[in-house]
């Protein structure tokens, strides 16, 4: 499957691997960055509110960071790079606040 994060309509679209629509997720704040973790699930870093969210088919299944964005540890502004590490640690690059931060399972 291929997911598109469209920062400019705030959601996520779906597609299937051969290029056919499957669905479209309607977010609150701006998709800066999708990822998956190892087991497969899908994580969307939002550039309004500085979280990491874990999707699954039915909606949120969590999330780190605080609650608003900031620059204080687990606070992010627009955290646009990120990956996972081998054990799923979120190490993340906040391009507004110049730093990279690692968060461990």
């Amino acid at each position: 499957m291929a997911w598109i994060g469209d920062r400019e309509q705030y959601r996520i679209v779906i597609y299937t691997a051969d290029g056919r629509f499957k669905k479209t997720l309607q977010m609150r704040n701006l998709v800066c960055a999708l990822n998956f973790d190892h087991k497969g699930n899908p994580w969307m870093a939002s550039g309004q509110d500085g979280r990491f969210t874990n999707w699954i088919a039915t909606g949120m299944l969590g999330a780190v960071g605080s609650t608003n964005m900031g620059i204080s540890r687990s606070q992010f502004i627009r955290a646009s790079y990120w990956s996972f590490t081998p054990n799923d640690d979120l190490i993340a690059g906040d391009t507004s606040v110049g730093r990279v931060t690692v968060m461990r399972k």
